[in-house]
């Protein structure tokens, strides 16, 4: 995955590009894929490719979800709340179930390799 600068819109521009792609998720898919990659491209959570690839997959397919549920909410804009920060809630939980998953594998590990000593 490349590094790509993500250039944010305020908040009633996002709106507005959700409203005008509502239906049509690969227009915000597309003003999201940066802010994304760059989460996942971290060093410090040391994310195989596949792995990075398929959380891509998973934050991509929350989309629509999160679109849904940003606009339930009353009035975001006037909230001065942007879609893609409230996006990053979604980023942060993938990311962080995915490190919870690895610290369980590697502590079974460390407990298996204890046992054969």
């Amino acid at each position: 995955m490349d590094y790509l600068q993500f250039q944010s819109k305020t908040p009633r521009e996002e709106l507005e590009l959700i409203l005008s792609g509502r239906g049509d998720f690969p227009i915000i898919q597309q003003y999201l894929e940066p802010l994304i990659k760059n989460a996942l491209q971290k060093k410090k959570f040391g994310f195989d490719d596949i792995t990075r690839d398929r959380l891509y997959a998973e934050i991509i397919g929350d989309i629509p979800v999160a679109v849904e549920k940003f606009l339930s909410n009353k009035n975001p804009v006037d909230k001065n709340i942007s879609f893609s920060t409230y996006f990053t809630w979604y980023i942060g939980q993938r990311i962080n179930a995915e490190l919870k998953k690895h610290s369980v594998w590697e502590k079974i590990r460390a407990a298996l390799r204890g046992s054969w000593d």
